[in-house]
């Protein structure tokens, strides 16, 4: 199903992927020095480091977990254009989408006589732009699919005799990014192999880890100092909505035909020598993160060695829904056709689908009701994701998209997919023009103005529905805190509220609104007083930031 996602999006992207590039020709096995070229300056930020595993439930009293390293805010899949207004929102970390610098983009013909005829140039100005705008953490996608080099249809693994050619492929691509490209401002240094552990890589694990393999050898031989990350994870289904480890096992016996059985990706994770970096794409919402790790970190410990883990593809709000069937697509549907995921309720799939019709018809009665209802709950849940992955050990988190393809948007097949830019944007070709902020946009500037920096995170016992993380964040305190209705509450329904205790080392507090309406360019902000170190307030399914006032 989520095939038609990406293979969707780069049919939009071509239409603006207008540069051809210009031939470069460079040795099958290139030298691993280039002495010609000059060393570009070390990445100023600070190197992905393993966080630390965290307790699912901690009291106000439990010691907080201190983290190594900056949380990476960042947000995905680049758009030529659009770098400058999400650098403004505080982003640094981005990756282009998975075709973009893949084998068949960057050589769409065979080497001849030992050489290889690179495109170069159409590729190039994504990792310019971004890092001119202050982007220095750049993931960069590989991808093995070409077809002259295989003789099988939609195949990823090369033919035997194209697998130097596959490694050459890797070697130069690092190569370039890391010291190559001119005006380059620091070294790309993190390489994804392969676009995810779904169907999107149709072969068998022994070939992926021969890719692996090959791949390794690769970047390493190009710069040591770069960083494989393993094919990202999407494992939704098995760690929706946090279940049990007795329900986590149950979930991993059933085989699903959109990703690889469980059972192989344990044999990708056994494998630590050939990657040091775990990924997963996160497409629900922040209750399947801890969870993920949880269990990740218990495979990693298995196997003994702990690496970093990021989250990529990351949706603010979740998809909510997957068709089962092919009556999914018509008149016909219910509910039982759709697999649906929190904090959709699985007797709410046809209203889901029916809100984002709304939105696609704008002539729909409901169609501005739908669409303020989508951007405050997008809004919302970006926050809450944001919260609850850095409490769980991620390394950082790119959240997605930066812009709406509305021609894409197939309700009933990709779901919220193609409406979840986080501002207006329109596409003038080649690249796209930026345009108003949308509530997301303002929530992510807002999570990144005050979680920037965290080094240190404890999960309050609030003995309610009333979820609240106390951060330290450029060495202050701030709670994030909300009521967890425990499902989506759709357009003239009533969200429940919970009055809640928070501690508040101080006379009074300033409570920061998430922006979730339409138009608003600054949140509500209230200060009240506190009785005995503590603040009581009311509170709904809205996030809000809580910090001892001035």
């Amino acid at each position: 199903m989520r095939s038609a996602k990406f293979v969707i999006y780069v049919c939009a992207l071509l239409a603006f992927l207008l540069a051809c590039g210009q031939a470069t020709p460079i040795a099958t096995r290139p030298p691993t020095e280039i002495s010609s070229v000059p060393t570009v300056p070390a990445i100023p930020s600070v190197p992905l480091v393993p966080s630390p595993t965290l307790v699912a439930t901690r009291s106000a009293t439990t010691a907080p977990t201190i983290s190594p390293r900056p949380f990476a805010f960042g947000v995905e899949y680049m758009l030529p254009g659009l770098a400058q207004i999400y650098a403004q929102a505080g982003a640094r970390s981005t990756r282009p989408a998975a075709e973009t610098f893949g084998w068949r983009e960057l050589e769409p013909t065979a080497p001849r006589e030992g050489k290889h005829d690179y495109k170069w140039d159409k590729v190039d100005r994504y990792i310019t732009e971004y890092q001119n705008a202050g982007f220095d953490q750049i993931q960069i996608y590989t991808t093995a699919w070409n077809e002259w080099a295989s003789a099988k249809p939609k195949n990823h693994f090369p033919d035997p005799q194209y697998l130097d050619d596959y490694e050459a492929y890797i070697f130069n691509l690092v190569t370039r990014y890391s010291r190559a490209l001119p005006g380059l401002k620091y070294p790309v240094l993190d390489y994804v192999i392969e676009r995810e552990w779904t169907e999107f890589f149709p072969g068998t694990t022994d070939e992926y880890l021969q890719l692996l393999t090959i791949a390794h050898r690769a970047v390493k031989r190009a710069n040591p100092n770069a960083r494989v990350w393993l094919v990202p994870l999407m494992m939704l289904d098995v760690f929706d909505n946090n279940p049990s480890a007795d329900e986590i096992a149950r979930r991993a016996r059933v085989n699903r035909t959109f990703r690889h059985p469980i059972s192989e990706t344990q044999k990708l994770l056994a494998r630590p020598e050939l990657f040091d970096i775990i990924e997963i794409h996160a497409l629900g919402d922040y209750t399947e993160l801890e969870a993920t790790t949880r269990w990740l970190r218990a495979e990693m410990q298995k196997n003994g060695y702990v690496k970093p883990i990021f989250i990529g593809d990351a949706m603010g709000l979740s998809q909510g829904i997957w068709a089962n069937n092919l009556r999914a697509i018509t008149a016909n549907a219910t509910d039982a056709d759709f697999l649906t995921f929190a904090p959709l309720r699985a007797n709410d799939a046809i209203r889901f689908v029916h809100l984002l019709e709304a939105m696609k018809d704008t002539h729909a009665r409901d169609h501005d009701a739908a669409t303020r209802w989508f951007r405050a709950e997008h809004s919302k849940s970006l926050v809450k994701k944001f919260a609850a992955a850095i409490y769980a050990g991620y390394a950082g988190m790119n959240v997605w998209a930066l812009a709406d393809i509305p021609a894409l948007h197939q309700p009933r097949i990709t779901s919220d997919w193609f409406v979840m830019g986080m501002i207006d944007a329109q596409l003038s070709l080649p690249t796209w023009k930026p345009g108003a902020p949308r509530p997301a946009y303002y929530a992510l500037q807002q999570t990144i103005d005050k979680l920037g920096n965290v080094s240190s995170v404890e999960k309050l016992n609030t003995g309610s529905n009333v979820i609240a993380y106390r951060f330290t964040a450029r060495g202050k305190p701030i709670i994030v805190a909300w009521n967890e209705p425990g499902r989506l509450h759709f357009p003239g329904e009533s969200e429940p509220t919970a009055r809640a205790t928070l501690p508040i080392n101080a006379p009074r507090a300033t409570i920061t609104r998430t922006i979730t309406e339409m138009g608003a360019r600054a949140p509500r902000v209230e200060t009240l007083t506190t009785t005995q170190g503590a603040l009581t307030l009311t509170l709904d399914a809205t996030p809000v930031f809580i910090e001892p006032a001035n």
